[in-house]
């Protein structure tokens, strides 16, 4: 049914102030969050068409030492956003809670979900660089003794992959050149912790078997010995490994002795000691974290890497704050339809439904919306999967999630025209866990911004969005609906404001350290 009170080209003339937007029935406050259409030095082109093309294509580009975050942002949303990207995994002794550490078995595992692959490195007794945490070989093979007390040939004999599970049985203990070179055609980097031998005989392994100092990084609790490495080759990338208070003084020391990153014990580790760190120009490590928790709030502090046994947990966190932040709902602005939204409306007339209405000949302006077709009330709703969407459920679990939601609205306030925005938190059966609305909100035809934030709930993997229409007053219903929107963030550090609602596309391009 065309509305009368549309102008003969189609277009709607609204009011050029705030002045009508209300809520409706009891709700007679003026809707503070609302951010109606501004007035034009034109009032004769004061219509919606208007107030979409006054949104034009923002860009922003935010950098952060190396790291750039770019912005694309389509349609009319603005946005301010804080967000430390690039923090690399590092799988710790390889993917350690997959496979047995320290043996190649553990560096593939951590293909594809790590930066790094961090190895313990030690000397056998015929002056060959293998690899092995612990000093004695009794808890990760099934021989006892010292590392240093054992040739190449004896340690090799070892099975050092029993202990950990029987499908491991036989895996050998591996030199350092064949870790490297398993990681590296693996796709991960090393990062080689010395733990026995001198800076030159690490040296003469990485010249003698041409590895790229690009290519790998060390790391040692011993200071003397980056800086030995150091005073060899300046090119080679070192972490200073260590642990307690964070100082001034203990970054000037790092920083003497060539470091380029400080590797630093979790427990030590806050805002402030981050923020100390790279103030002078560092990178920092944390280690040893396995916990969920912990994980996103160093992800928050910005760190620069972390290790952990459990990669593939640190890296499906890390994905989903890298994720494109996009609006969820397909055919937000409606110009493509409403196929992908079920509706349902009722009504005294048959052709009662939530129908379209192109208020501009030129889609192109995003200006159609839906509305209630001779109905009294109506809804429609769309589901969104947030698995799909590619959201981890760790992360959705820790209730690491905040939804941003809304829509532009307009509507009669003379004849009681609302509508609510609601968002739905359903559960892997379908069942309810919550719902968040918006107030109810209609206007004398301005069209004005409803949005609002909410946690998503632990357990969520569907939210689904809806609005419902209802007339107070006769049968038409002319709440009406456009650039509904659902934007699905990490709340922390990926902070994201909205200042319009529309089509959002953020690419977040993480650049591997």
């Amino acid at each position: 049914m065309k509305d009368s009170r549309a102008t003969a080209d189609g277009y709607f003339n609204f009011p050029k102030t705030a002045a009508d937007s209300m809520f409706t029935g009891k709700f007679t406050k003026m809707l503070s969050s609302c951010s109606p259409i501004a007035p034009n030095e034109h009032p004769e082109l004061h219509s919606y068409l208007t107030y979409k093309a006054t949104h034009s294509l923002n860009k922003q580009i935010i950098s952060r030492g190396s790291r750039k975050l770019t912005f694309a942002l389509f349609g009319s949303l603005g946005l301010a956003a804080s967000v430390h990207a690039d923090t690399a995994v590092t799988a710790h002794r390889g993917a350690s809670s997959d496979a047995p550490e320290n043996t190649i078995a553990s560096i593939i595992a951590a293909a594809g979900i790590a930066d790094y692959t961090e190895m313990d490195v030690r000397l056998s007794s015929d002056g060959e660089l293998v690899l092995m945490h612990d000093s004695t070989i009794d808890r990760t093979t099934d021989g006892s003794g010292t590392v240093s007390s054992k040739s190449l040939a004896e340690l090799q004999a070892l099975d050092a992959g029993s202990w950990f599970s029987p499908s491991y049985a036989g895996e050998q203990v591996p030199t350092l050149t064949e870790a490297m070179n398993a990681a590296l055609a693996a796709g991960v980097a090393p990062m080689v912790e010395r733990k026995a031998g001198s800076a030159t005989d690490y040296h003469n392994e990485f010249t003698a078997e041409g590895f790229s100092t690009n290519d790998f990084a060390v790391i040692s609790f011993d200071w003397n010995f980056l800086n030995a490495l150091d005073n060899l080759n300046s090119s080679y990338q070192l972490g200073a490994l260590g642990s307690g208070s964070l100082t001034q003084t203990t970054v000037n020391s790092a920083l003497a002795d060539g470091a380029d990153f400080i590797s630093w014990r979790s427990s030590d580790v806050d805002q402030a000691a981050v923020d100390l760190v790279q103030s002078n120009g560092l990178g920092i490590q944390v280690w040893t974290v396995n916990s969920a928790g912990r994980m996103q709030e160093l992800l928050d502090y910005g760190v620069d890497y972390i290790t952990t046994d459990n990669p593939s947990l640190l890296s499906s966190l890390i994905a989903d704050r890298e994720l494109s932040l996009s609006n969820l709902l397909l055919n937000s602005g409606f110009e493509d339809g409403l196929t992908s939204w079920t509706t349902s409306a009722v009504g005294p007339d048959p052709d009662a439904a939530v129908a379209i209405r192109t208020a501009s000949p030129d889609a192109a302006e995003g200006s159609a919306y839906i509305f209630g077709d001779d109905t009294p009330s109506f809804t429609a709703y769309q589901d969104v999967d947030l698995v799909a969407a590619g959201f981890s459920a760790a992360t959705i679990d820790l209730g690491g999630l905040n939804a941003l939601f809304g829509g532009y609205q307009a509507g009669y306030t003379n004849d009681g025209d609302y509508g609510v925005i609601s968002l739905e938190f359903l559960d892997g059966g379908g069942s309810s866990l919550g719902l968040s609305s918006l107030d109810a909100y209609t206007s004398e035809l301005s069209w004005a911004k409803q949005s609002g934030t909410v946690d998503v709930l632990s357990g969520t993997r569907t939210i689904r969005y809806s609005f419902t229409g209802t007339r107070l007053n006769g049968i038409n219903n002319d709440a009406y609906l456009d650039l509904a929107s659902l934007i699905v963030t990490v709340p922390e550090p990926s902070s994201v404001t909205l200042l319009g609602l529309g089509g959002l596309a953020v690419a977040l391009r993480r650049r591997r350290a």
